[in-house]
């Protein structure tokens, strides 16, 4: 009896401290002197599955269950062990059993939870995971892995949640912190994934992922430098990960240093490394050195594996341009126009290449759509005026032009080409002035056109609205005596 109490006393003590090894030595001991204790079988089993040994553990937590039926603890055991073993529906008969015996006891919950998580039944999953939390409020696993259900059903801010609850019971909680660090990122709250993930490399100075994922989210900051940083430690842990020149690159660009840039795309390039992005950064690197044969070529390497961000669009264009292949940069801006990036920049873009490649009816359609959309933009309506007067459209040329003057009456550009457009009229050209009359100058620019070609009641109905604003103007006052003298020497017999 001494040498069973003995032994019994050491076996509990070595499953307390988890010495699992030792506790299977002393307990299969154990179980020889007193082969029918159920309690014995049972930790005798749990320091089996503790080690791996799910056939070994299977064989004791059946006796214990054998011998006492009732035992709560042995049938959740068991339940866990033949979910192991891929007998799924046994599992679950087992663990229901056990919270039915013993409505407490959280790991049959927790176990329960898992595996219906496992099969997809996320509200049942939940249920269980908040039923271990009711019943133990510090166990953080639970908090992760009701996080995880939560996360799967699209709930993120209240996988977040429970996740901060798992930190806070357990501050070196692994698992929950990278989850955590990962949602914020998702959710692009940067500030906080930078603190989770120095907590992360805190516990783990090693972990690879935590420094680059520190770096990805100093990066979401604009915090290049210290990104640079955190992806060059990674480097330096794990020299044979390719992606990490493209995340350098990258930082780089970002701050200007184009030649380094460059050679940490070579890098990646050099290890076999195929990304779209990697070889946009070295296009637009040829692009800014102004080597556009080369820009075109790594632009479009890019394009063909899948890179269709907006500013690839732009200076692969801006490069078929300098080369003066219009068409080529028609093509990309159609493209980049389907990819639904028509901004004011692209399209502007677009209607000069319609120009260079002898298509100006597209490209006024291209800059008509634009006024419509931006009614006060010089800039539109400026090129919309050159270009209709480029192709003989002299009244479409002065609506624009008028337009202009109503947004800014004292633009001289505006001026001068209405005053050149009024001359070179044909005589029978009416004009419908759209214009405030305070656009004194353009009455006035009108009335001297008017009078060169002759026609003189124009010419004085225009002078006479310069005279409504400025009622001593002289040149006004001027003219309409000479139109005067016109008329009655006209009527003269």
């Amino acid at each position: 009896m001494e040498e069973k109490d003995k032994l019994a006393s050491e076996f509990l003590s070595l499953i307390e401290r988890k010495d699992w090894a030792k506790a299977i030595s002393v307990g299969k001991a154990l179980v020889r002197i007193d082969p029918k204790n159920s309690e014995y079988r049972y930790k005798l089993g749990l320091a089996f599955f503790e080690l791996g040994s799910i056939e070994d553990a299977k064989r004791e937590v059946e006796k214990a269950v054998f011998i006492d039926p009732y035992f709560a603890e042995a049938r959740s055991l068991l339940g866990e062990i033949l979910y192991r073993l891929g007998r799924r529906e046994e599992a679950l008969r087992e663990l229901k059993k056990a919270i039915e015996l013993k409505p407490e006891l959280d790991r049959a919950w927790w176990s329960l939870g898992y595996i219906y998580d496992e099969m997809g039944n996320f509200e049942e999953a939940i249920v269980c995971y908040r039923k271990v939390i009711e019943m133990n409020p510090r166990n953080a696993d639970a908090y992760n892995d009701l996080a995880v259900v939560l996360l799967r059903q699209g709930l993120i801010d209240e996988a977040i949640g429970k996740l901060e609850e798992a930190v806070r019971v357990d501050p070196d909680h692994y698992g929950a912190r990278v989850n955590l660090g990962l949602l914020y990122m998702e959710k692009r709250l940067y500030s906080r994934a930078v603190d989770i993930w120095r907590d992360v490399l805190r516990l783990n100075p090693q972990d690879i992922d935590a420094h680059v994922f520190l770096g990805d989210s100093y990066a979401g900051k604009g915090l290049w430098l210290k990104a640079l940083m955190s992806w060059k430690k990674a480097l330096e842990l794990a020299p044979e990960r390719k992606d990490l020149h493209l995340k350098l690159a990258k930082a780089y660009a970002e701050e200007g240093a184009w030649d380094a840039a460059f050679q940490e795309s070579q890098k990646a390039l050099k290890l076999g490394f195929e990304d779209g992005e990697l070889y946009y950064l070295m296009g637009e690197y040829y692009y800014r050195t102004e080597d556009y044969k080369q820009a075109i070529d790594h632009l479009e390497r890019a394009r063909g594996l899948g890179f269709s961000e907006r500013e690839l669009y732009n200076i692969l264009a801006k490069s078929y341009i300098f080369m003066e292949r219009f068409k080529s940069a028609v093509a990309v801006l159609e493209e980049a126009l389907k990819e639904g990036f028509d901004d004011r920049d692209m399209l502007l873009l677009l209607s000069l290449s319609y120009v260079r490649s002898g298509e100006p009816d597209r490209a006024i359609s291209v800059l008509e759509d634009l006024s419509r959309k931006e009614p006060k933009n010089l800039e539109i309506l400026k090129q919309l005026a050159k270009l209709y007067q480029s192709q003989g459209r002299f009244v479409d040329a002065q609506s624009c032009w008028r337009s202009v003057l109503d947004i800014n009456p004292d633009d001289k550009e505006a001026l001068e080409a209405l005053s050149k457009l009024s001359v070179s009229e044909p005589p029978s050209l009416k004009f419908d002035l759209k214009v405030r009359p305070e656009h004194v100058e353009t009455h006035r620019l009108l009335a001297r056109g008017y009078m060169k070609r002759g026609m003189l009641e124009e010419a004085k109905l225009e002078w006479n609205k310069v005279l409504k604003i400025h009622p001593n103007d002289e040149e006004a006052l001027r003219a309409l005596r000479e139109i005067e003298e016109e008329e009655r020497k006209g009527n003269a017999p």
